[in-house]
């Protein structure tokens, strides 16, 4: 019975650890009336994560995220514009 007991605190442990250190609990989300700064994006289209911070473009399109937004905006030469934060 405490090799059961002891795994159980492991298992837990794990858990907790995992929960802590994960890179989306400490993630800043960049939420505010400011449009995006895309100019961090210029030198890696599309070389995004899957993290859903939802951005609404001028075309009413919702983007992933504001790298996924800054991609398509720098692709199309000024024509997309930021409209807010979150779903359309």
């Amino acid at each position: 019975m405490p090799f059961l007991k002891s795994w159980i605190k492991i298992i837990f442990i794990t858990a907790v650890a995992f929960f802590i250190f994960s890179e989306t609990v400490f993630a800043q989300v960049e939420m505010g009336s400011d449009e995006p700064d895309c100019s961090r994006y210029a030198g890696r289209l599309h070389q995004c994560n899957r993290r859903m911070y939802p951005i609404c473009g001028s075309d009413g399109r919702d983007y992933g995220n504001t790298c996924v937004f800054c991609s398509y905006m720098l692709e199309s030469k000024g024509e997309l514009k930021f409209s807010h934060y979150g779903n359309c």
